[in-house]
């Protein structure tokens, strides 16, 4: 092979490798009543009480103005 096609080769590998920035973050789900990780442990009680109060949802978008700019 080619020198060149060796280097587009490692070239091209690198350039997959690296993780893409993503244009939002995962949502995080917040209540002050329950832990959502341990939601399938509670009891239908704890479970009905925590469903009847305020949940909040954090997440985060990307400017996608800003990305085309730059």
């Amino acid at each position: 092979m080619s020198t060149f096609f060796l280097l587009l080769q490692r070239v091209h590998d690198k350039v997959h490798d690296c993780p893409m920035k993503l244009n939002y973050s995962e949502p995080k789900i917040f209540t002050r009543e329950a832990d959502i990780g341990a939601w399938s442990k509670l009891s239908k009680k704890d479970k009905k009480e925590a469903l009847s109060k305020s949940w909040y949802v954090y997440y985060s978008i990307r400017d996608q103005i800003q990305l085309q700019e730059n």
